[in-house]
């Protein structure tokens, strides 16, 4: 097969993703769920005129000549605190004591705060007010509806629900929200060289960083990771393997077994019992990346090297992920920084090199992790974005502006 380049194989893989039906959830679940159907507010928010201030409510027309030489005095004909409805209507000559978000007179004109008054919390039982300059219709008092207007539309489908979503919906009732469905994803590491994490492993034998790796990106992209046992280099243990994960799971991933090596199981097993799509990509590191299907559910069969992983899944099972889950925004986002090393060759496929990209006065800039290796695990925990070198370019200068992948906050 000839080598795709990145953006094609992105594309392949995003037009065969399907987003998943939608399931409804408590509130207090939703926090980072995509929203699947469109919600409207079912009142006014607020649904009523409130203060905006610890004040008093007043009449405007009563303060037109109040001034620091001309105080205005005022009878307080009540007291109203958040919560309550007020018993009174304004007249001439008179204010209503009231607090931050309780419910103004109907005919109230605005609402003086106690700091522009003689008196404040300290004689809260004086009946007289005094102010000293004019005010203005509406200071310092919310109309209802000034957030949101009953039936109006307050968050859209396909949007991510943040803690500022959160209380939209609180505010209009919605105990529970339609939300996609989030993608159940299998975690498949192949090779006999592989245990697990508490294992202490023999010679020839190296821990499974892979599967937990991966299954922290499946997580971080809104999924949910299924993590399966080790498969050894074994085509009967692999078969059954994923025959058992079709069953449960929505997209299934793999590590391992992609390349072209004796035991690089994959893409036959693959070819076998589903249909492979395409195989390896014009990138570094990466290049085997294995993508098809067994009965209609996607599977990524990821290169075996950590970081060719991590880097495959950032660029590839991480946007598939979001667009069958619901999200509207499926790439990472992407910076310009400064280079701060020295001179980056290009080749013939297109590289992705773990950077540290920092925000400086003069902008933003970027410095290599340290050595490149697809190996070298550790220098994705320190990255926080993946530099292109382009294929077949000019390469990048030391102090030119280059294209950062951000997966990461900035430092």
């Amino acid at each position: 097969m000839t080598l795709l380049a990145v953006a094609d194989a992105q594309a392949a893989i995003l037009e065969r993703m399907t987003t998943l039906a939608s399931e409804s959830i408590d509130l207090n679940e939703a926090l980072g769920r995509v929203l699947a159907a469109p919600m409207y507010a079912d009142r006014d928010a607020p649904p009523f005129a409130n203060s905006a201030m610890d004040g008093y409510a007043v009449l405007v027309t009563d303060l037109n000549n109040a001034s620091a030489d001309n105080s205005v005095a005022l009878q307080i004909i009540e007291r109203v605190a958040a919560g309550a409805v007020p018993q009174h209507q304004l007249r001439a000559g008179s204010a209503i004591r009231i607090m931050t978000g309780a419910q103004v007179p109907a005919n109230a004109e605005a609402v003086v705060p106690f700091e522009e008054t003689d008196e404040g919390q300290a004689n809260a039982q004086t009946e007289v007010v005094r102010m000293f300059q004019p005010t203005q219709h509406g200071n310092n008092i919310r109309p209802a509806g000034e957030d949101m207007q009953a039936g109006s539309l307050v968050l859209a489908a396909g949007q991510m629900l943040n803690a500022g979503s959160i209380g939209v919906l609180a505010t209009i009732g919605a105990a529970q929200v339609p939300v996609f469905r989030q993608p159940r994803v299998a975690i498949i590491a192949t090779g006999d060289e592989l245990v697990d994490v508490g294992v202490e492993p023999k010679a020839g034998q190296i821990r499974n960083s892979n599967g937990y790796a991966n299954a922290a990106q499946v997580r971080e992209a809104g999924a949910i990771p299924i993590m399966l046992p080790i498969v050894p280099d074994n085509a009967d243990a692999l078969r059954a393997t994923l025959a058992q994960a079709v069953a449960q799971v929505d997209v299934l991933l793999t590590s391992g077994g992609v390349s072209v090596g004796d035991y690089d199981l994959v893409k036959q097993i693959l070819n076998e019992v589903g249909k492979l799509e395409f195989w390896r990509v014009r990138m570094r590191p990466g290049k085997p990346l294995a993508f098809g299907s067994i009965n209609g559910k996607p599977i990524f069969g990821l290169p075996g090297n950590p970081v060719s992983a991590m880097v495959c899944f950032e660029l590839f099972v991480r946007p598939a992920l979001r667009k069958i889950g619901g999200y509207q925004q499926l790439l990472r986002p992407s910076v310009w920084a400064k280079l701060l090393d020295a001179d980056l060759e290009s080749n013939e496929r297109r590289q992705y090199l773990r950077v540290i990209v920092k925000s400086s006065a003069t902008g933003l800039t970027a410095e290599l992790t340290g050595a490149q290796g697809s190996g070298l695990v550790s220098s994705m925990a320190s990255a926080n974005g993946l530099l292109i070198v382009p294929e077949a370019g000019h390469g990048i200068n030391r102090g030119a502006m280059a294209e950062v992948v951000l997966f990461g906050e900035l430092h």
